[in-house]
């Protein structure tokens, strides 16, 4: 029985409760397990590659990740005065409390940093179609999400067009089209 609780315990730690996604331009997912440890980050696409480096993130807090990401996103200048949102999707378990805690997070980093911009907040939901887009254009399902919502409220754009736009080219889309998204100040 000892041994039981033990496996289950070793399973719960390694099994991935959450999917949190990060998207400027460059697009990195990161997975964690229900103590929010992180279990692997992976970048999307060549600037996600920039951000992530040779940085291992495996067992780190989700916190600490967040925060050296964000920080690698100022250094290599894709967050600046012009380019300044930040859209974070979450996955999985207690999505509302983690997306909730990320956003505050990630708005946080960007009150102490030397820029101002908007952090967008969505709980994603599985699409297969919108999934096979993602993997298609190395973006996140979020900014796949993201993406999908534009077009469903102004058809005359397409996905080819929009996925190779940043976040903030994105957001301000959503602004001018009536499309509201959660912010967190």
């Amino acid at each position: 029985l000892v041994t039981g609780v033990f496996g289950a315990q070793r399973y719960a730690a390694g099994a991935v409760a959450s999917t949190i996604s990060l998207d400027v331009n460059p697009s990195v997912e990161i997975q964690v397990n229900q103590k929010e440890n992180v279990l692997a980050v992976t970048p999307l696409n060549d600037d996600g590659k920039v951000v992530v480096g040779d940085m291992n993130f495996r067992g780190s807090s989700l916190d600490v990740t967040v925060n050296a990401l964000i920080g690698s996103m100022l250094r290599n200048g894709y967050i600046s005065e012009l380019n300044n949102s930040i859209l974070v999707s979450v996955d999985g378990k207690n999505t509302s409390d983690l997306q909730a805690h990320l956003s505050e997070e990630v708005a946080k980093l960007r009150r102490t940093a030397a820029f101002d911009g908007a952090v967008l907040s969505q709980t994603v939901t599985e699409d297969s179609d919108r999934q096979a887009k993602a993997d298609a254009y190395g973006i996140t399902l979020g900014k796949a999400q993201l993406i999908s919502r534009i077009i469903e409220k102004n058809p005359l754009h397409t996905f080819e067009e929009l996925a190779p736009l940043t976040i903030n080219q994105l957001n301000l889309m959503c602004q001018s089209g009536g499309l509201t998204l959660e912010q967190v100040d």
